[in-house]
C-alpha cells in the first residue's frame, strides 16, 4: 500500500472512530442538526475517497468540489464553517437546486428526503452524468443512489451501490467500501 494509501485509510478511519463516538442521534431538534453536521462531516470527508474521471476532475487542476443540494438544505451552516476553515484541499463551492437541471454544475449531489417523490426522476436525469449522488433516506441506495446515510441503532452508516456509480465512471477507494454495506440491487444488502 502506498504511503497516500495508507495516510488516507488512517485518516479515515480516525474519523470514522470520531463519528461512532460522537454520532449518536438523540431526540428532538438538537439531535436533527447534531445528525446533520456529522452527515455534513461524513459527505466532504468521503471526497476524499472518490475518484471522478479524468476528463471531468484532473487532480492535478481541480480547484473546485461542487457540492450541490437539490431539495430542502438540512446541513444549516456545516458546509460554510467548512469554507472558512479549509477542511478539504479543495475550494468548496455550494450549489442549492429546485430544478434538476444540474449538469456539467456538480461533482456531488445530495439527494434530500424532501425529493423522495422524485428520486426515480433525479436519478434517471443524472445516470449519464459522472455526479456521484448522495441521500440519506431509506432505500435510496436499492432505487439507484450511489451513497445513503442511513441511522441503524443511533450510528450513522454508509450504503453504497457501486455498480450505480462504476456506472458513472466515478471509483470508490477500497478502504471506504470495506466499511459500507453494499448494495447490489432493490432488497438485497450485503455487508461487509
Amino acid at each position: 500500500m502506498s504511503k497516500r494509501n495508507i495516510k488516507k485509510c488512517r485518516s479515515l478511519l480516525f474519523f470514522l472512530l470520531w463519528v461512532l463516538v460522537y454520532a449518536t442521534p438523540s431526540h428532538g431538534q438538537e439531535s436533527f442538526d447534531r445528525e446533520y453536521s456529522l452527515k455534513g462531516s461524513f459527505i466532504l470527508k468521503l471526497t476524499q475517497f472518490i475518484e471522478w474521471p479524468q476528463d471531468v476532475i484532473a487532480p492535478s487542476n481541480l480547484k473546485n468540489l461542487n457540492l450541490c443540494i437539490i431539495g430542502k438544505d438540512p446541513f444549516g451552516n456545516i458546509f460554510d464553517l467548512a469554507k472558512e476553515e479549509a477542511i478539504l484541499s479543495r475550494n468548496l463551492v455550494i450549489k442549492h437546486f429546485i430544478e434538476i437541471d444540474v449538469k456539467n454544475q456538480c461533482h456531488v449531489l445530495f439527494v434530500s428526503s424532501s425529493e423522495k417523490d422524485r428520486i426515480d426522476e433525479i436519478i434517471q436525469a443524472t445516470q449519464n452524468e459522472p455526479i456521484l449522488l448522495i441521500g440519506d433516506t431509506l432505500e435510496y441506495a436499492e432505487r439507484g443512489i450511489g451513497i445513503n446515510l442511513i441511522i441503524i441503532n443511533n450510528n450513522i452508516r454508509l450504503q453504497i451501490n457501486p455498480s450505480v456509480v462504476h456506472r458513472k465512471g466515478i471509483n470508490i477507494s477500497s478502504e471506504l467500501l470495506n466499511l459500507a454495506i453494499i448494495v447490489s440491487k432493490r432488497g438485497h444488502d450485503e455487508n461487509r
